[in-house]
């Protein structure tokens, strides 16, 4: 048959593209990494519509199309970054809860020192919105505080101790070093080496 019909033509045209991310989110995976690229090198306040259309090769319309805003562009950024932490963070797994929890966070530490770099942390944590904002969408949260459950059930913990108040300590203490860290006081050895000893 010399002429399909529509919808045979978006099968196949589904089918030869199964697996594969569509233009849309190769055009966005493009964009989150000029934007990385751009605030690593010259901090968020170099970070513009402009600057980021050209540095990923798309026209501004397409920009606008995808993101909307700078802001959205911050956001999706945080989003991206957040979610290599949860997916790290998820993948180690050890049957001593507190164990698996130290694993964690020294993973985590060690994931942000090889692939964020501090320019990128620090524009995160110098707007309070956005810390809020990645705070609600952290679900790595949601598994310290699961730890935390478990070593108090296992007795591993005091059982009067409260989850989510611990959990809020360890990610208070976290963002400080973070924050040291990211601003050039700590070097990447003495930021894991704190998070290390608080464990």
């Amino acid at each position: 048959m010399l002429f399909r019909s529509a919808s045979s033509v978006t099968q196949l045209a589904e089918a030869a593209g199964a697996g594969r991310p569509g233009v849309r989110q190769r055009t966005k995976r493009r964009v989150l990494d000029a934007a990385r690229q751009i605030v690593a090198t010259a901090g968020l306040g170099a970070l513009s519509m402009r600057t980021l259309a050209d540095r990923a090769g798309v026209s501004a319309t397409t920009l606008y199309n995808l993101f909307g805003t700078k802001d959205a562009v911050v956001q999706a950024l945080a989003e991206d970054v957040l979610g290599t932490l949860d997916a790290a963070f998820e993948a180690i797994s050890d049957i001593d809860p507190i164990t698996q929890l130290r694993r964690r966070l020294l993973y985590l530490v060690d994931l942000l020192i090889e692939q964020i770099p501090p320019p990128i942390v620090a524009a995160f944590l110098d707007d309070a919105v956005l810390i809020e904002q990645m705070n609600a969408q952290w679900s790595s949260r949601t598994m310290v505080e699961d730890g935390i459950r478990a070593a108090v059930a296992r007795g591993h913990l005091r059982g009067d101790l409260d989850a989510t108040i611990v959990a809020d300590h360890i990610r208070a203490g976290l963002l400080h070093h973070e924050r040291l860290w990211a601003a050039g006081v700590n070097d990447n050895d003495v930021f894991f080496n704190d998070i290390a000893t608080v464990g």
